[in-house]
């Protein structure tokens, strides 16, 4: 069955500012989804709504047919895993242990040999196996992503759902040209085992090479979705954007 993360006119204001207006939108588990939009559109917000990290002034989320605020933190984090924006890793901790977070919303379910052998596929894709005893705060900018990245992949292949979601604020941060190409095919590979990605993109050329499906958000609200080449347009990034990338 695939999986459908669905909102129906969600707004959200922080104070008298509106950072979200009736956002209705629909994403399938098993593809790569991407969120972009010129700065201040309301993509992270969307992201942090979809997450359930920020509640909404109105309207709802669906995860399939359960409601979002039905569910405990819990069942969340066993269902979604997510890269904020930011790095908010503070505490002096090893790239080990900091991937091994990831583990603690499955405390007692997984056998360690199975969750051995992730750890290494993940670390070994991401090219920070060897960095396992460094300490987090030493790394440069592109490798403690690399970190981030694994412990959130190594949460959602945790996952007994049939297609967790990877919720991706920005992945392509401080990475290099390479690395995000690998990254991003990497993704490619998750999706097609089923996972759902869900990852807020300002690159417009990767997003157009990557995607499978792209929301266009302009002043808070969706101006267009659908496949990357018809979302993408010309004339779609002449109104947002005031510039062709054909």
């Amino acid at each position: 069955m695939t999986n459908h993360l669905t909102s129906h006119n969600l707004s959200y204001s922080a104070g008298r500012t509106c950072l979200l207006d009736r956002v209705s939108s629909c994403f399938s588990g098993g593809q790569i989804n991407m969120l972009t939009g010129n700065n201040g559109a309301g993509k992270t917000t969307l992201l942090r709504l979809l997450a359930g990290f920020l509640k909404p002034d109105s309207g709802s989320i669906t995860m399939n047919d359960d409601k979002l605020s039905e569910l405990s933190l819990r069942e969340l984090a066993r269902r979604r895993a997510v890269l904020p924006q930011h790095d908010a890793i503070n505490t002096i901790f090893t790239v080990s242990e900091i991937v091994s977070f990831a583990e603690l919303p499955f405390a007692y379910q997984s056998k360690q040999q199975a969750i051995k052998e992730l750890k290494k596929e993940i670390t070994e894709e991401l090219e920070i196996k060897h960095l396992q005893d460094r300490l987090y705060q030493t790394l440069s900018g592109g490798e403690k992503q690399r970190v981030r990245l694994a412990r959130v992949i190594l949460q959602a292949k945790l996952s007994r759902q049939e297609t967790p979601w990877l919720m991706l604020d920005e992945p392509m941060s401080s990475l290099d040209w390479g690395h995000q190409h690998k990254l991003l095919n990497y993704l490619r590979c998750l999706a097609t085992e089923g996972f759902g990605i869900l990852a807020v993109l300002h690159d417009l050329n990767l997003v157009m090479q990557y995607a499978d499906e792209v929301c266009l958000l302009h002043n808070k609200r969706i101006f267009a979705s659908g496949h990357s080449a018809d979302v993408l347009d010309e004339n779609n990034m002449r109104d947002i954007f005031g510039k062709s990338y054909n």
